[in-house]
């Protein structure tokens, strides 16, 4: 979207710097909308039923986070750290934990989104089963980029 690619300019250097980050963005960008929308159907579930248990079902979500994001967060950092050993990589380790925590990170934020957006809407008198898919997707991409490239920034520089 044209707001994902105007946020990646303004981390055009570390990019450059450290292409293979470019090789991880769609997974990043892509595990935080899958666990976003995820969310996002079992709080409209739950809004539809009994919606005075969609913020505690929200705290299970979030845990849930926690814990997949932490499986899949080591995995990537597994693979990243041997894929930037292949393509010779200045910073190995430290590229792997980027990526790793990224991805961590991206996996708790994205079903806070996917709860407190819902709900949100709910209040204000809308019907959050048509109103909270855009928000979702380009807040869950928005917050996950950022994650991606902050850390990458402050952890790589330009190298």
């Amino acid at each position: 979207s044209i707001p994902i690619a105007y946020i990646t300019t303004f981390f055009e250097e570390v990019l450059v710097a450290v292409a293979v980050l470019a090789f991880f963005q769609p997974l990043i960008l892509d595990a935080a909308g899958d666990v976003a929308t995820q969310t996002l159907a079992v709080t409209l579930r739950i809004l539809t039923k009994n919606p005075q248990r969609a913020l505690k079902n929200g705290v299970k979500e979030v845990l849930t986070g926690v814990f997949t994001g932490l499986i899949m967060g080591a995995s990537a950092f597994v693979i990243a750290y041997f894929l930037a050993i292949q393509m010779n990589s200045a910073q190995p380790l430290t590229l792997a934990i980027v990526v790793g925590l990224s991805l961590w990170v991206t996996v708790i934020i994205s079903p806070i989104l996917g709860v407190l957006i819902p709900v949100g809407i709910n209040k204000l008198g809308f019907d959050p089963a048509v109103a909270s898919g855009p928000f979702i997707t380009t807040l869950a991409d928005l917050s996950s980029l950022l994650v991606f490239f902050g850390l990458a920034t402050t952890m790589l520089g330009a190298i």
